[in-house]
């Protein structure tokens, strides 16, 4: 299946200099996580709700009236990715999902001679799977138990663990989801959004 056939056209994007208050505000009006960060017709980056998280604490910044030289980004190039990693719309949604795996992103802008013309995220490839689960053709070898894919075994954390913690467990392990036990059974889960946000306010109360 090619990726122009599940990809989202026309995607939403924002300029560099825009304020990290109108990225917000679009993620929130459309239900995004992923922005792509466009000059003219090139993408120069990639803006996710996680960087913001991180960037903001999930503050509005303009309402906290900080002063002007506080140590906290402003605009959607002091904090969005770059270089970008991008996928060409004839490209077979196998390799847009490689891509993601291997470089640890959620989505892809996806580019028709050189210009953008829709992204791939997660969900996205999700939906296609499902699709695929639903063709006849596909169903027998689809069909298989989530103990045949599950991770094993299973990283977790305690009530009483540090945000540190959380953050070496993420990294030592390369996940972004560790459920938090106490006495054997799940009271949580701590994402990698949860410890940018936690982080972000940080920062802000630093400011």
């Amino acid at each position: 299946m090619l990726v122009s056939r599940f990809m989202t056209r026309k995607p939403v994007t924002v300029a560099p200099e825009a304020p990290l208050e109108e990225a917000t505000l679009l993620m929130e009006q459309h239900g995004f996580r992923h922005l792509p960060v466009v000059t003219g017709h090139e993408v120069v980056g990639m803006l996710s709700d996680r960087d913001l998280r991180l960037g903001t604490g999930g503050h509005p910044l303009a309402s906290l009236h900080l002063p002007e030289d506080a140590a906290l980004p402003r605009t959607v190039s002091e904090i969005m990715r770059a270089p970008v990693v991008c996928v060409e719309s004839d490209e077979r949604g196998p390799l847009a999902a490689r891509h993601m795996i291997e470089q640890r992103i959620g989505a892809l802008p996806v580019l028709e001679d050189g210009r953008l013309v829709g992204i791939v995220t997660e969900t996205n490839l999700v939906s296609a799977f499902r699709d695929l689960c639903r063709d006849p053709a596909h169903a027998d070898e689809l069909d298989r138990p989530v103990e045949e894919i599950m991770h094993s075994p299973v990283i977790t954390l305690e009530p009483g663990d540090t945000l540190s913690d959380a953050i070496q467990r993420c990294n030592d392990w390369r996940i972004r989801h560790i459920p938090v036990l106490e006495d054997e059974a799940r009271v949580g889960i701590v994402s990698d959004r949860d410890i940018r946000l936690a982080l972000g306010r940080a920062l802000v109360a630093d400011a």
